[in-house]
C-alpha cells in the first residue's frame, strides 16, 4: 500500500477495485485513502476522506457508493459518516448520528438501508445503542436498542423474509447471547449460542441454506484477556432459532 496502517477497512466496489480507507500509523490516526487495481494490484492514493478514523465500519451500497461510519480519531470517538463515490473517487459528508462510537456493525438491510448497531463509546463503554441509515434522506435515526451490550461483535443478514430471521441480523461477541432484528418491526429478539465459552472478534457468514456459520473468535470467560483464538464454529438455523456445533477449523484464529 502507499502508506503503513491498521484499524482500516478495505471495501469490494461493483468494478472489483478496492477501497482502503482510514486507520492507524503508529499511534496516528489518518484520513488518507486509496485504491487497489485488481488488473495491475497496485495501489493509487486518493487522497484524503473528510475525517481521520480507525475501527469504523464501510457498507456498500445498492448504488455503488461505500458508507463509511464513526471510528475514532485517536482519542475522540467519531458521530460523523461519509459517502465514497467510486465515479469520481471524492468523500462527501453525510448526516451525524446520536452517540459517537468505534467497534461496532454497520448492515445493510434488504430495503437498501444500513443498521449502525453496537459498538464502544467515549462514556458508557459498550453500548446498545443502534441506528439506522437512511441513502434516500442521507440520514440517521434511532431505532430500538439491543438487549445487550456488545463491541467488537458480527453482524450477519439474512435472506429469510418469514419467521424468526426475517431479513434479520444476528450479533455475537463475548456473550453467549445473540440478537435478531427485524427490520419490519424493527425490534430485537435474543438467543442463547450453543457453546458455553464465549466468543469476540469472531465472523458470521450467510450460507445458501440461509443459517450462518459463526467461526473463530477469541474465548473469552469472567472479563478475561482473549486467548490466541478458538477453532470451533457454530451454525445458526434461523427456522428453528437454534445453534448447534459443527466441526471445527485447523486452527484457532480471531479474525476469520
Amino acid at each position: 500500500m502507499a502508506e503503513n496502517r491498521s484499524g482500516h477497512t478495505a471495501t469490494l466496489l461493483g468494478n472489483g477495485r478496492v477501497l482502503v480507507a482510514g486507520g492507524v500509523t503508529g499511534s496516528l490516526t489518518i484520513p488518507s485513502a486509496e485504491i487497489l487495481d485488481p488488473v495491475s494490484h497496485a495501489f493509487t492514493s486518493l487522497g484524503n476522506m473528510i475525517s481521520p478514523r480507525n475501527q469504523h465500519t464501510d457498507t456498500l451500497l445498492p448504488d455503488g457508493t461505500v458508507l463509511l461510519v464513526g471510528g475514532s480519531n485517536n482519542s475522540v470517538f467519531l458521530n460523523s459518516a461519509e459517502i465514497f463515490n467510486p465515479a469520481t473517487n471524492a468523500f462527501s459528508a453525510v448526516g451525524n448520528f446520536s452517540l459517537a462510537r468505534k467497534s461496532h456493525t454497520a448492515t445493510l438491510l434488504l430495503d437498501g438501508e444500513v443498521l449502525i448497531a453496537g459498538g464502544k463509546t467515549g462514556d458508557e463503554g459498550d453500548t446498545t445503542s443502534a441506528q439506522i441509515y437512511s441513502p434516500s434522506t442521507m440520514s440517521f435515526r434511532t431505532t430500538h436498542p439491543m438487549n445487550t451490550k456488545r463491541s467488537l461483535h458480527t453482524a450477519t443478514p439474512s435472506e429469510r423474509r418469514n419467521g424468526l430471521a426475517g431479513r434479520g441480523t444476528s450479533w455475537r461477541n463475548s456473550t453467549p447471547r445473540c440478537e435478531i432484528f427485524d427490520p419490519t418491526t424493527e425490534a430485537l429478539d435474543k438467543h442463547r449460542l450453543n457453546e458455553f465459552a464465549t466468543k469476540a472478534s469472531s465472523r458470521g457468514q450467510a450460507r445458501c441454506t440461509a443459517r450462518v456459520l459463526i467461526a473463530g473468535g477469541a474465548s473469552l470467560s469472567n472479563d478475561e484477556q482473549p486467548n490466541s483464538g478458538t477453532p470451533t464454529a457454530e451454525q445458526f438455523d434461523p427456522a428453528t432459532g437454534v445453534w448447534t456445533s459443527t466441526q471445527d477449523m485447523h486452527f484457532g484464529r480471531t479474525r476469520t
